[in-house]
């Protein structure tokens, strides 16, 4: 049955939808920082990952300085004129242009040779940004503070485009920043350039996008490419540069492409984590970034498709208020998450065409107001019911919880008396009369307590029930009310354990000097449980032969100044290897019994 809400309980939840998820929504528009870009990096390697594998355009070649490369040249970094020599080569093999992911800043005695070689063919070399504060955010157009430029006698053969990338807080390249703020204006990206060498013509870039070859391509916030992985290392065409090295070395793959010159050995360059390869190397960013700008692969995630996002943040939220205020819990809990799985299934549909949707928003605006909803439902509701249960909890609390779980799920319970065998552990404080004389009710009171306690917790602790306190003793039973033939076991290791801990609780500066012990009897035998009382006041008890021997032990224990007497049933009944040995065994007459028994004691 629906529990109808109060409407001011459904308008403030409303109203705290609406704040939260605008206050999300605007710095998701805007590309704020946030703790969901960690989520959201998940979701898109997730989508990116089922999505597969995708072939890289065919016009971006790798020329890679690898391991062999190394080896040939005898170590890092190759010469000037080895580069030289290599970008000739490229030339002589037709490439269309060229894009030198090394930074040139030093100088050296080839310097003249490699920008000659340079000026033979279109040219992007590498420049980088710096920045004072280090930022993973793609938002806004990055104003570095300062800049590390190739020299000036190469800077006069080819064009430079800064390398940087933006990634997020996990490290994964997520972006690359199409241009940068200089105090010259706007400085390239070398994504940019290699782009604009190989198209041959300008690259116009505005709020909605880059225009290639006459396509827009949609850019993110800050004019940042949202980049889109092919696959792992080697997804691109890559050649060694050391199969270059011979004189007169060409290779027909580089005819006609855009060739990207970068650092692939081991140890050598960048390397990032992406969805595909956690080692990327950085020239393969690169080579993702130019590819997605050339073919148009990259995501769109621009302001349009953010604020799809938060509409989508705002109607999953509706329909949680809603569904839950007009529906079952249980109902409204199905209609929720069947349209969060169709959000997410969106999404990913989406993706496959290219858009960047976000998933992490709407269920960061969603979930908590779904949870709230469903934590101050659940309130109202068990409020009403808690004023209906308190009277039967308080009442329960004078019943055994074990018997009052019977109780509750069978009112017949114990209707009439059912016999069974059980064991009946009877305990006691001895001393209690004197000292309860001596220190008064309410310390006495405080004594009681605390002697309670401890025999509760060891009785819970070894499966028993404590069927009636007694003052200072108290009536526990083992296999009750169902049978079990580990309850033997379980009383006498209830008994050895009770004794040690009040034995250390008497111990203690409050109780050491007032000559208080304790005694435990233990006997095994058929009982009978029943309700015994009037039937407007009723009591679970157990009566029986087996009640009044473990009752009369007590006695027998203070006889033989013991503090533990058991029936040699109960004991033939136990594992003796797990029990202490014992102090003596005696057969004993049982006050108010014709039969003498064997007892055994600690």
């Amino acid at each position: 049955m629906k529990t109808a809400r109060p409407f001011s309980v459904i308008a403030i939840i409303f109203v705290a939808a609406v704040l939260w998820t605008a206050f999300l929504g605007h710095r998701h528009v805007l590309g704020l920082a946030s703790p969901l870009d960690r989520l959201e990096a998940v979701f898109v390697d997730l989508r990116i990952q089922l999505f597969g594998n995708r072939p890289p355009p065919e016009e971006v070649v790798i020329v890679a300085i690898d391991d062999a490369t190394l080896t040939a040249e005898g170590g890092y970094p190759i010469s000037r004129d080895r580069l030289a020599h290599i970008v000739r080569r490229i030339d002589a093999s037709g490439a269309r242009a060229i894009g030198v992911d090394l930074l040139l800043l030093s100088t050296s005695t080839h310097d003249a040779a490699l920008a000659q070689a340079l000026g033979i063919i279109p040219t992007v070399l590498a420049g980088a940004a710096q920045f004072e504060v280090s930022s993973s955010r793609a938002i806004p157009i990055p104003h570095p503070d300062s800049l590390l430029l190739p020299l000036p006698i190469f800077l006069a053969e080819a064009d430079f485009g800064l390398v940087n990338i933006a990634s997020d807080p996990g490290g994964t390249p997520r972006h690359i920043p199409m241009v940068f703020r200089s105090s010259q204006g706007l400085l390239p990206s070398f994504t940019l350039q290699a782009v604009r060498l190989f198209e041959e013509q300008p690259i116009p870039i505005g709020p909605s996008g880059a225009n290639v070859g006459g396509e827009l391509h949609a850019l993110d916030l800050g004019l940042h490419l949202a980049l889109r992985y092919y696959g792992p290392s080697s997804t691109f065409d890559t050649i060694s540069a050391e199969t270059l090295f011979d004189e007169g070395a060409t290779d027909p793959r580089l005819e006609g492409r855009f060739v990207l010159i970068g650092a692939t050995a081991t140890g050598i360059g960048d390397r990032f984590h992406t969805p595909f390869d956690p080692v990327l190397p950085g020239v393969e960013v690169l080579a993702t970034g130019i590819g997605n700008l050339l073919d148009g692969s990259g995501l769109v995630r621009n302001t349009e498709v953010r604020w799809m996002d938060v509409a989508a943040a705002g109607v999953l939220s509706a329909i949680a208020i809603t569904t839950l205020s007009a529906l079952t819990l249980s109902a409204g809990s199905a209609v929720f998450i069947l349209s969060v799985l169709g959000w997410i299934a969106v999404a990913t549909g989406f993706f496959g065409q290219g858009y960047w949707m976000s998933i992490s928003l709407p269920l960061a605006a969603s979930l908590p107001v779904f949870v709230a909803y469903l934590l101050i439902g659940q309130t109202l509701d068990r409020r009403q019911a808690h004023r209906l249960a308190m009277a039967g909890d308080e009442l329960g609390r004078f019943q055994s919880p074990k018997l009052a779980g019977h109780i509750a799920s069978d009112p017949d319970f114990l209707a009439h008396p059912v016999e069974q065998n059980a064991v009946i552990l009877f305990v006691d404080l001895s001393g209690y009369s004197g000292v309860s004389e001596r220190i008064g009710p309410g310390s006495t009171r405080e004594l009681l307590k605390e002697f309670h306690v401890i025999l509760t917790e060891q009785v819970d602790r070894h499966h028993g029930l404590i069927l009636d306190f007694m003052g200072d003793g108290a009536m526990v039973g083992f296999g009750i009310p169902d049978e079990e033939d580990s309850a033997p076991q379980h009383a006498l290791l209830a008994a050895i354990a009770l004794v040690d801990e009040v034995g250390e609780w008497l111990s203690s500066p409050r109780w050491q000097n007032e000559n208080l012990g304790v005694r435990v009897g233990v006997h095994f035998g058929p009982i009978v449980l029943s309700r015994l009382g009037h039937d407007m006041h009723q009591q679970i008890a157990a009566s029986g032969d087996c009640v009044n021997v473990a009752s009369r032990l007590l006695e027998v224990a203070k006889s033989l100044s013991g503090q533990v007497a058991a029936s040699s049933q109960v004991v033939a009944l136990a594992d003796r290897e797990l029990l202490p040995n014992p102090s003596g065994v005696e057969r004993v007459q049982i006050r108010g019994r014709e039969a003498a028994m064997d007892v055994v004691y600690w």
